[in-house]
């Protein structure tokens, strides 16, 4: 996992540089989308809510959507192309075709929601993409190298989870619940500390391109970061065994395994590239893809 990234992807594209193959999820940010998916699957296996297929595409094209621009704007504004990231530097050396990408998924999925899609769902995914608005004005309307950095971390997290889970309430017929059980919340936690633990291995680039982030401002933070992980474990431990055999029990369950691996990753972080704790992180995350079946199965015995 400690393989050179190609400096320049362009390079790497015409043979001149090889970029291995772990790395291409990344690059092509297929791995939100996939994490998403996974996540929105566990809570409707755990809340036994049969979702349409076509909420798991919307969902998977809308955060590919929202991944790939927010990476093209960065991509643009990039200070130093030598010290930024990997997937950065893809994004900046094949804008045109990704922003052609971009405008063909955008149509795809505004047919997928107007064909495939509750109109009811319409208005509570509006919130979703409110926080998806303010978390590029936060970003983007500030100039580079201006002030402190915005708490983009906690943005993101919560827009994730957000956006994740709101269908499956939806489709479950209890939309209110969203702000009245722990799950969405433990969630959306595991995701801002994933986020928080990316910028803290990517802080060094941000900081060359003028982009500081939290990371930027706690330069310890991934000294920290294990404990509020083992926490945030040990908290929806206690709640999977309260829980159970309730739904619920399946996410706090996700969770509590999802952030003691990326406290090990972190614990042995200097085993690994950034790329490659960039993109372990998000593996790390994957969970549902192991315990949804294995929870699904185990619903049909009882």
């Amino acid at each position: 996992m400690t393989e050179a990234i190609a400096a320049d992807p362009a390079s790497a594209a015409r043979g001149q540089d090889r970029t291995p193959l772990w790395l291409w999820p990344n690059l092509l940010s297929l791995d939100a989308p996939l994490v998403a998916i996974a996540w929105q699957w566990l809570f409707a296996v755990s809340m036994k809510v049969k979702l349409p297929t076509g909420v798991y595409l919307v969902l998977g094209l809308t955060v590919w959507i929202i991944y790939t621009v927010d990476r093209l704007f960065d991509a643009e504004r990039l200070v130093d192309v030598g010290k930024s990231t990997a997937r950065h530097r893809f994004h900046r050396a094949f804008h045109k075709p990704l922003l052609a990408l971009v405008l063909a998924a955008v149509l795809l999925d505004a047919w997928l929601i107007y064909t495939q899609i509750a109109r009811a769902l319409l208005v509570p995914g509006l919130f979703a993409g409110a926080l998806v608005a303010v978390y590029f004005l936060v970003r983007f309307a500030r100039k580079p190298g201006e002030g402190a950095p915005p708490p983009r971390e906690i943005l993101c997290g919560f827009a994730f989870a957000g956006g994740t889970v709101v269908s499956v309430y939806f489709y479950g017929g209890n939309l209110e619940d969203v702000t009245r059980t722990l799950h969405p919340l433990f969630f959306a936690l595991l995701c801002i500390f994933n986020c928080l633990a990316i910028a803290a291995w990517e802080r060094e680039a941000d900081e060359a391109n003028t982009d500081p982030s939290t990371a930027s401002a706690r330069p310890n933070l991934i000294a920290e970061l294990p404990v509020v992980l083992f926490v945030l474990a040990a908290a929806a431990g206690v709640l999977q065994f309260i829980h159970f055999p309730t739904y619920g029990w399946a996410v706090y369950t996700g969770v509590c395994v999802s952030a003691l691996l990326l406290a090990l990753l972190i614990r042995f972080q200097s085993r690994f590239s950034s790329a490659a704790l960039r993109v372990l992180a998000d593996v790390a995350l994957l969970t549902p893809l192991v315990i949804a079946p294995l929870v699904r199965a185990w619903m049909r015995t009882r």
